[in-house]
């Protein structure tokens, strides 16, 4: 195990919530696997807050930082440069520091991580359809991904119908006609939801720090046998979404699944080295 000491560098990943993060189980495993004298902390930070915490972390010296609801989108007006798919997503997750200087670049690795996780189940994108519940940062980053893999039509629906709009107009440039707004789920017809083939969950619904009573962000009576469900939350590990696609024959992508890709792009760009996926697995599933 590497010593910390004053020469120790710094990464973190800043959130409202955050706590509950196994972030930080992942990149000081990947630290201390590769000999890299550096370790990861986790800082839950109020929105208000969020500003004076990110030029902070410049300040003290940080070299990286992971973001996570709600700081995605916010953190883009404080970066010096922007990685291309991240600046047409319009939302990161991923930060590199210049100590040197002090010169900020951000990346979306939510995009790869996401890509990454469908494909090692083997699901084809391509003229598929998909259904995207949310639209925040992960939902953008989720849709932007679907449509670049000429996914043949997506429905978002989000509880607030401006935010799924502003997603539409963001991809205008990218055949938007793919993207379909409901104002609710129940307008879906029964045709419609049988071409449903991916459901992607994006968001905080079923997550064990929301203090919603609402645990399912879909009608309890739609049958998810035959779908692929992507479920982005990973505390707990089994939702109620989840256990009940297991339940009904669907495919599951839990979000232990994306956590561990997304955090494997995040080590590459901050060292240089791409971990193994399946040695990530292994070592949470032995934590968690």
């Amino acid at each position: 195990m590497v010593a910390i000491n004053g020469l120790t560098t710094l990464y973190a990943l800043f959130g409202y919530p955050a706590r509950h993060s196994y972030s930080p189980l992942i990149h000081n495993y990947l630290f201390n696997k590769h000999n890299i004298n550096s370790v990861y902390l986790v800082f839950e930070i109020n929105p208000c807050n969020f500003k004076q915490s990110f030029f902070g972390a410049i300040n003290i010296g940080f070299c990286g930082l992971n973001l996570t609801m709600p700081f995605k989108i916010e953190a883009l007006e404080y970066l010096n440069k922007i990685e291309e798919d991240a600046k047409k997503v319009g939302s990161i997750n991923t930060i590199v520091f210049n100590k040197n200087t002090q010169e900020s670049v951000g990346f979306n690795t939510d995009l790869p991580g996401f890509l990454k996780s469908l494909h090692d189940k083997k699901y084809n994108i391509t003229n598929s359809v998909a259904l995207v519940l949310g639209a925040g940062g992960v939902a953008r980053s989720s849709i932007y991904s679907l449509i670049k893999e000429n996914i043949k039509k997506v429905y978002i629906y989000n509880r607030t119908i401006e935010k799924a709009i502003e997603i539409k107009k963001m991809f205008d440039v990218f055949k938007n006609e793919k993207i379909i707004i409901l104002k609710n789920l129940e307008e879906l017809t029964r045709k419609e939801y049988d071409e449903i083939e991916l459901i992607v969950n994006c968001t905080s619904v079923g997550m064990n720090s929301n203090n919603t009573s609402l645990k399912m962000p879909i009608p309890e009576d739609w049958s998810l046998k035959n779908k692929l469900v992507f479920e982005m939350i990973y505390e707990p590990i089994n939702t109620s979404l989840v256990t009940k696609a297991k339940k009904e024959g669907a495919l599951v992508i839990n979000g232990i699944d994306m956590l561990i890709n997304q955090a494997i792009f995040s080590f590459k760009i901050w060292t240089g080295i791409e971990p193994d996926f399946k040695d990530l697995k292994r070592y949470l599933q032995d934590k968690i």
